[in-house]
């Protein structure tokens, strides 16, 4: 093997060892799960539920008027003021925590799976456009040269799909729940 390719593969690990380690080293970043995180309770998720239960129009009403927030369903606030805010995530996450999923939520752990993917799919095309860069600006002989340029074309090529494919997903979740 040459040595030139060696040290060049052997750099191009580590930086993207050094890439990935500062990002799981951030302590702030929210941590992205394909279900949705809450750190609500269980006996709290129960109380949640059955509140929804009991104002499933309301709740509906809200939520699929993109306000995402259950605090603007009357009497919610006087009932649960000591939980705070409480979000559709952790509604739909309460969900699957008490096995309590209605029909009404499906379009909503659709559109969060399918954003949790399109994240990581993003991930891999930024990473994919990184080390296409690193190889085409590194590369000394043509044919290196070209697979770099393949790789930046195919990788901006797949950002570019992705970015579609989170707005067509934004737009059909839109029509499916309004």
């Amino acid at each position: 093997m040459n040595l030139k390719k060696v040290l060049t593969n052997l750099t191009l690990v580590v930086l993207i060892f050094i890439g990935f380690s500062t990002i799981s080293l951030a302590q702030s970043a929210p941590k992205a799960t394909a279900i949705p995180p809450t750190n609500l309770k269980v006996i709290d998720c129960r109380a949640i539920m059955r509140f929804i239960e009991r104002n499933v129009d309301e709740t509906i009403d809200v939520v699929f008027n993109s306000r995402e927030n259950l605090n603007s369903v009357n009497n919610f606030n006087s009932l649960y003021s000591e939980l705070g805010e409480v979000t559709l995530n952790d509604v739909l996450a309460c969900g699957i925590k008490n096995g309590d999923i209605s029909l009404w939520m499906a379009p909503y752990y659709i559109r969060y799976f399918l954003e949790f993917l399109i994240g990581i799919a993003g991930i891999a095309a930024v990473l994919g456009i990184i080390i296409g860069g690193f190889r085409y600006l590194f590369a000394g002989v043509s044919e290196d040269k070209e697979a770099g340029k393949k790789a930046l074309m195919y990788s901006i090529g797949g950002f570019v799909l992705i970015m579609l494919a989170y707005v067509i997903v934004n737009i059909v979740i839109a029509l499916a729940s309004g």
